[in-house]
C-alpha cells in the first residue's frame, strides 16, 4: 500500500469515526430530551460513572482524566455542579486527602440510569438494524483496537 492510500485511508477512518461520534450524540441528546431527564449525554456519561462505583463513588477527578469526555476541567465541574443541584449526585470529601471528592449517585441519579439503561438499548437496536450481532461484537472489537492504537 502507497504512502497517499495508507493516508487516505487512515483520514476516512477518522472521518467516519466522527461522522458517527456526532450523529450518535446528536441522536442520544434527542432521545434524552424525549425521555424528559433534564440532562446531557455528557451528564448521562457522569452518571453512568457514579452507577458504577455506587456507594464507593467516582474521583472527580477520574472525569476530568477520562478520554470519554472532551473538555476542560471547568467544563466538567460546571457538568457535575448541575447533576449535584438536580440531586442526581452528592459530593463526599475523601477523609484521607480532603483535596479529592468522591461524586455518589443519589435515588434520583439512580432513577435516571435506569432509564438511561433503556435509551442505550434502544440506540444498540439502532445498530442491529444494519449489523448481526456478531458484526456489532466485531465493530466494537475493532473501535477499542483503534482508540487504543490511537492513544499511543
Amino acid at each position: 500500500m502507497g504512502y497517499t492510500e495508507k493516508n487516505e485511508d487512515e483520514s476516512l477512518i477518522g472521518v467516519l469515526c466522527y461522522q458517527i461520534a456526532t450523529i450518535s450524540k446528536k441522536k442520544s441528546e434527542l432521545m434524552l430530551k424525549n425521555a424528559q431527564l433534564d440532562i446531557s449525554a455528557d451528564q448521562a456519561w457522569i452518571l453512568g460513572k457514579a452507577y458504577e462505583k455506587q456507594q464507593d463513588g467516582v474521583h472527580q477527578s477520574e472525569l476530568v482524566t477520562e478520554e470519554h469526555l472532551v473538555g476542560a476541567k471547568s467544563q466538567v465541574s460546571r457538568l457535575i455542579q448541575d447533576l449535584v443541584e438536580k440531586e442526581c449526585l452528592v459530593r463526599r470529601v475523601d477523609v484521607n486527602d480532603r483535596r479529592n471528592t468522591f461524586l455518589v449517585i443519589t435515588n434520583k441519579g439512580l432513577e435516571k440510569v435506569r432509564v438511561l439503561e433503556k435509551i442505550i438499548e434502544e440506540r444498540k437496536k439502532i445498530y442491529l438494524e444494519k449489523l448481526t450481532g456478531e458484526e456489532y461484537r466485531m465493530l466494537v472489537s475493532l473501535l477499542k483496537k483503534a482508540l487504543e492504537a490511537v492513544k499511543k
